[in-house]
């Protein structure tokens, strides 16, 4: 990928407030990588294993929206000297070799549920297909653009309220439900994107 075309998108300053937010939840039991530590040589080589619960919050692209990557993926800080194995995007193939044993994947990013980009390909096919083929049990992802603000609200508030409800799947009807009693977000486009699919019931484990 071209590193400069990545690093051209827009900063997300709100995607750093939703994962400390969320790490503040889960206490002293969790890792939290910002800005320049979240590059793919990170995410390839840290033991993704120990980590029940993994939260990405950044931009998502879909196939060949990036020049030369006609797949999609997660944008990742850049190095200075881009490589073939880290040039600052997560593609579909490169996530299928992870190894993970989470419970839940969360993708806080747009159009995350998108296809891989083949034709005829259909909808999940994409970034959810290859976390699932990873190892993942269940995934939250997006069918279009989110809003930011609403998205940190959305997610933060979910696994807030899934200290309560003990189910993962009602605690994010539960948030969802929040953001539409506002006036102000209560538009499908600020909350109906997000979409909670596979083992759910296990996903509170």
């Amino acid at each position: 990928a071209n590193a400069e075309e990545i690093r051209n998108m827009d900063e997300l300053p709100e995607t750093a407030d939703e994962l400390k937010s969320i790490a503040k939840i889960f206490k002293g039991g969790s890792k939290l990588y910002l800005r320049e530590d979240f590059n793919e040589e990170t995410v390839k080589t840290i033991d993704l294993n120990n980590y029940k619960i993994i939260s990405f919050a950044t931009h998502a692209v879909i196939a060949n929206e990036i020049s030369n990557v006609a797949e999609p993926g997660l944008i990742l800080t850049p190095p200075d000297g881009p490589t073939e194995i880290n040039d600052g995007i997560l593609t579909v193939s490169e996530i299928e070799k992870l190894t993970l044993q989470s419970d839940v994947v969360i993708l806080s990013a747009c159009n995350t549920a998108a296809a891989d980009g083949s034709p005829n390909a259909g909808g999940l096919s994409g970034l959810a297909s290859a976390f699932f083929q990873a190892g993942t049990k269940s995934i939250l992802v997006t069918h279009w653009n989110v809003e930011t603000n609403s998205a940190v609200k959305l997610t933060t508030g979910m696994f807030d309220k899934m200290k309560k409800t003990k189910n993962l799947s009602q605690a994010l009807h539960l948030s969802k439900m929040d953001i539409l009693s506002n006036e102000e977000t209560s538009h499908p486009l600020f909350w109906a994107p997000f979409v909670l699919i596979g083992n759910v019931t296990q996903a509170i484990n």
